[in-house]
């Protein structure tokens, strides 16, 4: 019960007992416990849905590494404060996104009619099962006793571990907001006459020390064939430089690229991803940069780019 009382985001909880059973209700879900025995039960009033999912340690490891950062904390834009949940050519599919940028992973987790917003602080609280093989389920409250009433709706995740229920969390969801379609920007940016590949250990050395600057903006430029330059210029500390050798590069464009990123989405996909090599594929400041990794096919992360200066 402790387990899951600490994933209550809400300072505000009613509590009420009757016939053995004790319900809690917040803003962020309803559960219910058997109080002899801590067991967590289904609300009598809510239904599980016809289909559950089973998330490998794998893919939650990957969703709180890679998707949480990139959700927005804009509370003008709340559809953008959670993790979008649904059915992609028959795949489940989990996308973040937050205007400037956006992290996308696949999955061969097989679905049919899923298309849900899950709050990010939900999501956050997912690193007490990360040592679980963990099953998603959807509560749904019944209108005349057969549709779904789409205000109504709870997500459950239980971790289970040698065959045995271990810890619940329950969650409301973000409901009457569409999920803007990340898919029509990934469209927009099939064009990209830069393809650059390195190692992830080399960037991640280079941008440790460019975070010692004070400016969020960061210029890349290509000095040769096989070198990089990136570049944050300060007022009072002048410019802090490094240059990062490439495992390759190729640009078809008839003149060295140059192009403006900010510093810290870039360092918030590099300091998490764990892969040996990086591949990044840009073109001008108006179409967005694509990064991913061939040793995680399942994953793509798109950042809006600036112009150099």
């Amino acid at each position: 019960m402790s387990k899951y009382i600490r994933t209550i985001t809400d300072s505000n909880v009613n509590i009420k007992m009757s016939n053995d059973k004790l319900y809690l209700t917040s803003r962020n879900g309803k559960a219910m416990f058997n109080v002899l025995t801590g067991e967590l039960l289904s609300n009598p009033e809510y239904q599980f849905e016809d289909y559950e999912y089973i998330i490998s340690r794998d893919i939650m490891n990957n969703i709180l590494k890679l998707l949480v950062f990139s959700a927005s904390d804009d509370e003008a834009r709340p559809a953008l404060q959670g993790i979008h949940v649904f059915n992609s050519k028959g795949k489940l599919r989990f996308e973040s996104a937050d205007g400037f940028r956006a992290s996308i992973l696949t999955t061969d987790i097989p679905t049919t009619d899923i298309d849900i917003i899950i709050h990010k602080e939900t999501v956050q609280k997912l690193k007490h099962l990360k040592n679980y093989d963990v099953i998603m389920r959807l509560l749904s409250k019944r209108m005349n006793g057969e549709d779904i009433d789409a205000d109504n709706r709870y997500i459950e995740f239980t971790g289970k571990l040698n065959g045995e229920y271990r810890a619940r969390i329950v969650s409301s969801l973000i409901t009457g907001y569409k999920y803007p379609d990340v898919d029509k920007v990934i469209e927009y940016s099939q064009d990209f006459p830069v393809e650059i590949v390195m190692e992830t250990g080399s960037l991640k050395n280079a941008m440790s020390r460019l975070l010692l600057a004070d400016s969020f903006y960061l210029g890349i430029k290509q000095l040769d064939d096989n070198t990089i330059e990136m570049v944050v210029n300060t007022t009072e500390e002048g410019a802090f430089i490094e240059e990062v050798p490439c495992v390759s590069l190729k640009n078809e464009k008839n003149n060295k690229f140059s192009i403006g990123v900010n510093k810290g989405f870039l360092n918030d996909l590099v300091s998490k991803i764990d892969v040996d090599k990086l591949t990044v594929k840009l073109n001008n400041a108006d179409v967005p940069m694509k990064i991913y990794s061939e040793e995680l096919e399942n994953y793509l992360h798109i950042i809006m780019p600036m112009i150099y200066h």
